[in-house]
C-alpha cells in the first residue's frame, strides 16, 4: 500500500501488518483467520459461518449483552464476515478506542463460550437467514451459478451452509472445528489508521496472547474444474433472474489487470456495454452488470441481469452479442482510457477509507505475501493495451466455458445448451 507499512511475525505466530495515517482520527483493524467454507467438508458446511456468528455470543469474560453494549459504545462499526478463504473479525473505532478494541477483538476470537443455550438460539437465526437469502432471487442466482459452475467442490457450496448440516451441528463439532482451525499461525492482523506499530505490538501482548499453537490441515482442495451447465431453476417470480458465467482468473494473476478492465467495459458500470445496450437503449432490464471473483487459484467472470419472462432469450443473446463482439473486434481508445479512468478512480478513492485500507493490506499478504504500493497498481492498469483487452476476452469468453443459470417463470420449455456460442 501507498506510504510506510511494517510487517512482524508475533512471537505465537501470528502475522501482523501495519500502516500509519497520522493525520486521520480513526482506525480500521481485522483479525483474519485463514479459514472459510472452502476448507470445510460436505458434512462441515457452513460451520465457519456458524462460528463467526457464535463469536459475538458470550466469551469466558462477556456476555452476548455485554458485547453488544461494548460495541455500541465504541460508536465505530465491529462486525465480522465469512467467504470461502477467511474469516474476519472487523472494526473501525476512533483512535481514542483502540485499546478497548483490541481488547474486544481478542477476546471474541480466542476466548468464545460457546453457551449451549445461546448456540441453539443461534442455530435458529442462521436457519432464517438460510430462508432469506433464499427468498432474494437476486442474491440467491449466484449460489446457484457458483453450484452449478464448481459442482461437488467447496467453492459451488453456500457459505452460510446447508440448512440441514446447520440443523445437525452439534456443540463438540463446533469446538474441535474452532480449536483446530483458530490457532495463532493461521491469523493475520491488519491495521491502518492514526496508529503506532510498536504501540499496537504493546496491546497486542496485552490482550491477544494465545499459546504457540499450528493450525490442523484444513479440508482444502485444490482449484476445481470449470464446469459447463445450462440450468433452470423454475420459482414463481415477477422476473427471470439469470447469471452467464466462463472461467476467470486466479487473484494473483498476471494478468488481473487486464481481466479488470474487461469487465469494466463489459458491464463494470453506467457506461458499460451491458448496461447502455440492454437497460438504456432498450429497456429490457433494470439490473444488469457484470463482476469478477477470484480466489487462490480460480475465479469467475459472471454477468447478471433480471428481466420479464417475455425478454429472458433476447438479453441472453444480447449478452453473448457483446461477448462476441469484444472477442472479434477492437476497443476503441476511447472505451480503453474511460474504463482505466474509472477502475483507477475506484481504487484510489476507495483506499482513503481506513477500512479499505487495512483489506487491502490483508489481502495483499494472503494472495501475494507481499505489499504494493497505489503508484505500482495504477502503473499496471495504465500498461493494458486495447489488444490485451481482445486477447483477454478471447481467453475468458470461451463458448466451451460458458454457462447459464436462470430463476423464475421460465417461458418455451428447456433452453438448449447450443446457445451458449459467442
Amino acid at each position: 500500500m501507498e506510504g510506510f507499512y511494517r510487517r512482524q511475525v508475533l512471537a505465537n505466530g501470528t502475522t501482523l501488518i501495519t500502516a500509519e495515517i497520522s493525520h486521520l482520527r480513526s482506525v480500521s483493524i481485522g483479525f483474519w483467520v485463514m479459514t472459510g467454507s472452502r476448507h470445510e467438508t460436505p458434512s462441515q458446511n457452513g460451520i465457519s459461518h456458524f462460528i463467526e456468528h457464535l463469536l459475538f455470543k458470550g466469551t469466558k469474560n462477556r456476555s452476548p449483552v455485554e458485547i453488544a453494549q461494548l460495541i455500541d459504545s465504541i460508536g465505530g462499526n465491529v462486525d465480522a464476515s465469512t467467504s470461502h478463504e477467511y474469516t474476519c473479525f472487523y472494526a473501525r473505532v476512533l483512535d481514542e478506542h483502540l485499546a478497548l478494541t483490541v481488547e474486544l477483538l481478542s477476546d471474541i476470537v480466542l476466548r468464545p463460550e460457546f453457551n449451549p443455550h445461546e448456540l441453539e438460539l443461534e442455530r435458529q437465526v442462521i436457519l432464517e437467514e438460510i430462508k432469506t437469502i433464499e427468498d432474494i432471487p437476486d442474491d440467491y442466482i449466484h449460489v446457484l451459478l457458483s453450484n452449478a459452475i464448481w459442482p461437488d467442490h467447496p467453492l459451488g457450496r453456500s457459505i452460510i451452509g446447508a440448512a440441514q448440516n446447520v440443523a445437525d451441528f452439534s456443540e463438540s463439532q463446533i469446538r474441535e472445528f474452532y480449536q483446530q482451525h483458530y490457532q495463532p499461525d493461521n491469523i493475520i492482523i491488519s491495521a491502518t489508521g492514526n496508529i503506532k506499530h510498536a504501540e499496537l505490538i504493546k496491546l497486542l501482548e496485552r490482550c491477544y496472547t494465545p499459546a504457540k499453537g499450528i493450525a490442523a490441515k484444513a479440508a482444502y482442495q485444490p482449484a476445481p474444474r470449470f464446469s459447463r451447465q445450462v440450468l433452470s431453476h423454475n420459482k414463481d417470480l415477477e422476473q427471470v433472474h439469470l447469471c452467464i458465467a466462463s472461467k476467470g482468473l486466479a487473484q494473483n494473476h498476471r494478468d488481473r489487470y487486464r481481466a479488470e478492465l474487461l469487465n469494466v467495459i463489459l458491464g463494470g458500470g453506467n457506461s458499460s456495454r451491458l448496461f447502455q445496450q440492454i437497460r438504456e437503449q432498450r429497456g429490457l432490464a433494470y439490473s444488469v452488470y457484470s463482476y469478477v471473483n477470484s480466489y487462490y487459484d480460480t475465479g469467475v467472470e459472471a454477468i447478471y441481469a433480471a428481466t420479464d419472462p417475455k425478454s429472458a432469450m433476447e438479453v441472453i443473446e444480447l449478452i453473448l452479442g457483446q461477448l462476441t463482439n469484444l472477442k472479434q473486434v477492437k476497443i476503441t481508445a476511447e472505451e480503453l482510457a474511460r474504463s482505466k479512468n474509472h477502475l483507477k478512480g475506484q481504487l484510489t478513492l476507495g483506499l482513503e477509507s481506513t477500512f479499505n485500507r487495512m483489506v487491502a493490506l490483508a489481502n495483499h499478504e494472503i494472495y501475494f505475501g507481499s505489499q504494493f504500493s497505489l503508484d505500482e497498481i495504477l502503473a499496471g492498469i495504465e500498461r493494458v493495451s486495447m489488444a490485451d483487452i481482445n486477447k483477454m476476452a478471447n481467453e475468458l469468453f470461451d463458448s466451451n466455458y460458458l454457462s447459464l443459470v436462470m430463476l423464475g417463470k421460465l417461458e418455451g420449455g428447456a433452453v438448449s445448451a447450443e446457445i451458449l456460442r459467442c
